[in-house]
């Protein structure tokens, strides 16, 4: 541990992130309290979704057509 900190690892299933934004912040808000075990933030606060694959991103994109699913955090 670098500079004496305490650090735990753990291993997680996510291979695969998109940063969501939407038109709609009540659709936003609905979307990241339904997938609030999958979304995290970027350093600026921004949400990411995050998918154990390709197909569980594909599902949600399909279940979700109000959100929009970035590759990276340069979409603004």
């Amino acid at each position: 541990h670098e500079y004496g900190a305490k650090a735990h690892f753990r291993m997680l299933s996510y291979t695969r992130s998109n940063w969501v934004t939407s038109k709609d912040p009540k659709k936003l808000e609905e979307f990241l309290k339904r997938k609030q075990q999958h979304i995290g933030e970027d350093k600026d606060g921004n949400p990411v979704y995050l998918a154990d694959n390709e197909f569980m991103i594909n599902m949600t994109m399909r279940d979700y057509p109000d959100i929009e699913f970035h590759k990276t955090s340069e979409f603004k």
